[in-house]
């Protein structure tokens, strides 16, 4: 995974669409709920969550996500709670989360140029 020392010189409207083609490429959401869903289970969760649902559940939001909120307004997002929690859970349980590495790393770079484009 990347360190984060430092924030790579691409703009905010660079990083804002590397992470947003990640989000909208429904393939991608599927392998995060799935690498998400084997670390309930890895953990000795039930998890029966039907992902097709959730991917056309999602797409009639009427508001933004809590982060995405946060992300535009300023304040911390709950990356930690949200994200990398289960991530390092997986790491604990053996579970392989490619994708959901890459999404933490990138949520983690976004919110910090947008700190940092603040001050």
């Amino acid at each position: 995974m990347a360190t984060l020392d430092r924030v790579p010189p691409q703009s905010l409207e660079s990083e804002r669409a590397l992470l947003g083609a990640l989000l909208l490429k429904p393939d991608a959401i599927r392998r995060i709920a799935r690498e998400v869903i084997d670390i309930a289970h890895a953990v000795g969760c039930k998890c029966d969550i039907d992902v097709e649902t959730m991917i056309s559940d999602s797409k009639n939001l009427t508001i933004k996500p809590s982060i995405v909120r946060d992300l535009d307004n300023g304040r911390p997002m709950e990356l930690d709670a949200i994200f990398t929690v289960p991530m390092e859970f997986g790491k604990m349980f053996g579970v392989q989360t490619p994708m959901l590495e890459l999404f933490v790393t990138l949520m983690k770079l976004r919110a910090k140029a947008a700190k940092n484009q603040r001050t």
